[in-house]
């Protein structure tokens, strides 16, 4: 069958039929700046963000946090930490659903934001190179 689409003398090629092609219309957007976006009343942090083991939470609920914070530290070989995406207070630490295909819950912390943005306080690094691996 494949031979005889290539011996085809017709030098037309066909394309799939259906499908949609709206007009791109970028000309709407690219004289506008990129913006923030607004900080959403909740965010909820998923303690596995990968295959490797989940993190293991530093904070409680009702704990106030600071954008920068550590709030959860690895759980393993294969795990990495979580760091307060922004300021507010820790409501809830349970299952909840997150965006996997298997449809499961899982362990996640759940941060009221309090629309400050504060950081923790911290001194930047003069000379990463200088530091260990560890």
């Amino acid at each position: 069958m494949i031979r005889t689409l290539f011996r085809s003398r017709s030098p037309k090629v066909f394309d799939f039929h259906g499908g949609i092609h709206p007009p791109e219309m970028k000309h709407l957007s690219n004289s506008t700046p990129i913006a923030p976006g607004p900080l959403p009343a909740q965010l909820v942090l998923p303690l596995n963000m990968h295959i490797g083991a989940p993190a293991k939470p530093l904070v409680a609920p009702g704990d106030r946090v600071l954008k920068g914070q550590m709030i959860a530290e690895p759980g393993g070989a294969v795990s990495a930490a979580i760091h307060a995406p922004t300021s507010g207070t820790i409501s809830a630490i349970g299952p909840r659903p997150i965006q996997h295909p298997s449809g499961m819950d899982a362990i996640c912390l759940v941060l009221d934001t309090d629309g400050k943005d504060e950081w923790v306080t911290h001194s930047g690094v003069t000379d990463y190179t200088e530091l260990s691996p560890g």
